[in-house]
């Protein structure tokens, strides 16, 4: 084999980045909104899954008003202060959409995983474990600290 058909061993693995998201006429729904819908779930509250994830209120207020305009329907429910106080939580469309993204999104990944390790086996077998971190794929949101990015 000549010298330079493996690569520096100091080198990452390669693996293949896939960003899965759902389009009509433009971006509907994709990882940035997912992670901000999942929040709200776990907080009922759009102002705190906002603040988890480092996004203004308004911004992710004007992000679910464009979602619900795309998609056709509501995905939140909210209740306006008072007494108790307000609050968010997911219509059960919102749900669905959520498990229905997280399955497409996992069984994307992994035919991406079986398609790299088929077209670049060569490469995956020079390092242990290559093509099982394929599957995982980047982290939610782009960004390595579980900010939101600007993905749709």
């Amino acid at each position: 084999m000549a010298a330079d058909s493996h690569p520096d061993p100091q080198l990452p693995p390669l693996r293949p980045v896939l960003k899965v998201w759902l389009d009509r006429d433009g971006k509907a729904f994709g990882e940035g909104p997912c992670r901000l819908l999942e929040g709200v779930e776990r907080s009922g509250s759009l102002r705190q899954a906002a603040a988890d994830l480092r996004m203004s209120y308004n911004k992710a207020w004007r992000m679910v008003r464009a979602l619900e305009g795309k998609l056709g329907y509501e995905l939140l429910e909210r209740t306006v202060g008072g007494h108790a106080g307000g609050g968010s939580c997911l219509t059960e469309r919102a749900r669905e959409l959520l498990v229905k993204y997280a399955a497409f999104e996992h069984d994307a990944q992994e035919a991406v995983g079986r398609l790299f390790a088929q077209h670049f086996g060569d490469v995956a077998e020079e390092r242990e474990g290559v093509v099982d971190a394929v599957a995982e794929g980047p982290p939610r949101g782009g960004r390595e600290d579980g900010t939101a990015s600007e993905n749709w």
